[in-house]
């Protein structure tokens, strides 16, 4: 006789309703991992994610929800938290992988050799809970990792799948952008479309789309002017702070930054002299005080107060510098009262800098492998072009101003081998203007030919990088051809990156002037006189 069967009971199993879409299709109980979960990623699908009325099941320590940001003047920014609101924010999980490729990866080198919190927080806090901005954010992203693998060798395929995607991901954003421009209204419209104006331009120049990056910022450029118009007091560049709480510090300087970029790069036209006035023609309303309304401090304690002083030389000074090489340009040989005093009064506020800057200089050069040592050597090739640029204005040939001419540009091609040769230096799309500005004007303004032929080699060798609106191929087409123009010989081998960056195809002609070939030193040279 057989045992007796007995009635079989299934174990009973708590329902939920919270797990992702892909368990629940599957009919297998999710961990509801964030934000996917890792049942689907051990069993190798993709976890499409979790309906908008997902929450979390609650621990014993409830993590810190994270607040929309809202825009406050001097407030320091706490370090943004990679658990964002995927529900809100991300269609797709390859959605939210390229968002963090851009968060751990992309904002950092778009930094440069500065830390700079625009890219890595003001930027990516500003997204949460804005579907176009965290699309023009991974769409950046795809294309960096894109230019990642490109760089590292791998198949060929793989770069072409993420450069479709940003492709795509980009076409989406900028819908999206466009819809909620006219449906955002006043101050919340205004900075919504500032922000996105800085995506596009971060998008157009990584992509390569040199005009159209240009073109955008000179787009965007109004609409700051108009809302900086509308506060009670006007910026102030070394205080650094937002004369408005809509807008953030970090986004006015980015502007103000850019917009002396525009003005500084070679195709720019030069300002006009009206009624005994120079005509400037920055595109903001910047206070920089008179040349004697600031002091500088006995030392400066970090490089971004060294940075911000050093602008405040270069941005209030780079209208008239532009004018003068103008006047110059028109009657070569001849050095106006003004151009001296000019001269004179730069002169002495570089000296004021260098004094300041000495003892951090130094305590920076300490160790040449951190990324602080990138940005004082960074600094320290600014100054110096500046300078170099300053002196030729006066068109002095003695010796001792020849020596120390010569003395500049030697150590701007130094710091620049090493600046260059440094692990974290990409040749790549970065916001700030950092050596590639600085090997130009050693080109253009030194009397060294030796020197000169140097730092053309070592500007060559950046391409294809470009450093804000300074295109590192614009520059070796420009410099290549003043070389050509003075008799100087130079090696005309093909470019340091390949075949693609052949001479023929550095720059088509059309970015030349028409009568360029009749004066090498044209005005539109001098204008990279001070770089920001």
């Amino acid at each position: 006789m057989g045992s007796p069967e007995y009635p079989k009971h299934r174990t009973a199993h708590t329902k939920t309703k919270t797990g992702c879409r892909t368990c629940k299709i599957r009919r297998v109980k999710c961990d509801e991992a964030r934000p996917f979960c890792n049942r689907c990623l051990k069993f190798g699908v993709v976890c499409d994610g979790y309906d908008p009325s997902f929450r979390p099941r609650k621990e014993k320590k409830k993590p810190m929800a994270i607040r929309e940001l809202l825009p406050r003047t001097k407030v320091a920014l706490p370090p943004l938290s990679a658990n964002i609101a995927y529900s809100t924010c991300f269609q797709d999980n390859q959605e939210y992988r390229y968002f963090l490729h851009f968060q751990e990866e992309s904002s950092h080198d778009f930094s440069g050799a500065f830390t700079d919190k625009l890219w890595n927080q003001v930027l990516l806090r500003a997204s949460q809970g804005e579907p176009a901005l965290c699309r023009l954010v991974s769409s950046i992203g795809a294309l960096t990792k894109a230019a990642s693998v490109r760089e590292a060798g791998v198949n060929p395929s793989e770069e072409i799948a993420h450069q479709q995607y940003a492709l795509w991901q980009y076409g989406r954003a900028i819908k999206g952008v466009q819809q909620m421009i006219t449906s955002k209204r006043n101050i919340a419209q205004a900075r919504f479309a500032l922000i996105a104006g800085l995506l596009i331009f971060a998008f157009e120049s990584v992509h390569g789309d040199y005009d159209t990056a240009i073109k955008q910022m000179e787009t965007a450029l109004p609409l700051m002017k108009r809302e900086l118009a509308r506060c009670d007091r006007r910026y102030k560049h070394l205080e650094n702070t937002s004369p408005t709480s809509a807008l953030e510090d970090e986004l006015v300087v980015a502007f103000v930054r850019i917009d002396n970029q525009l003005l500084s790069r070679p195709e720019n036209p030069t300002s006009i002299l009206v009624d005994s006035k120079v005509v400037k023609p920055y595109i903001l309303d910047v206070d920089y005080c008179d040349e004697e309304g600031f002091k500088f401090p006995h030392r400066f304690t970090n490089i971004e107060e060294a940075r911000f002083y050093l602008e405040q030389i270069q941005f209030s000074s780079l209208p008239r510098l532009a004018h003068e090489f103008h006047l110059q340009a028109l009657n070569p040989g001849q050095t106006t009262s003004a151009s001296e005093d000019l001269r004179e009064l730069m002169g002495s506020q570089h000296r004021a800098w260098r004094m300041a800057f000495a003892p951090l200089y130094a305590k920076c050069c300490s160790s040449t492998n951190n990324k602080e040592f990138v940005a004082a050597a960074t600094l320290r090739v600014s100054v110096l072009s500046t300078d170099l640029a300053s002196r030729r204005l006066c068109n002095r040939t003695d010796d001792t101003d020849e020596k120390i001419a010569d003395g500049d540009a030697r150590e701007i091609v130094g710091l620049g081998k090493m600046i260059v040769g440094h692990p974290s230096f990409k040749r790549i799309w970065v916001f700030d203007c950092g050596a590639v500005p600085g090997l130009f004007i050693v080109v253009i303004t030194c009397r060294n030919k030796k020197l000169r032929q140097e730092a053309f080699r070592l500007l060559k060798s950046t391409i294809p990088r470009r450093e804000g609106c300074w295109d590192s191929v614009i520059l070796t087409r420009l410099a290549e051809n003043t070389l050509i123009a003075e008799g100087i010989p130079f090696d005309q081998e093909g470019k340091t990156n390949g075949d693609q960056y052949a001479q023929e195809e550095i720059l088509p002609d059309e970015y030349l002037p028409s009568d360029y070939s009749a004066n090498p030193l044209y005005t539109w040279f001098q204008t990279n006189a001070l770089i920001p």
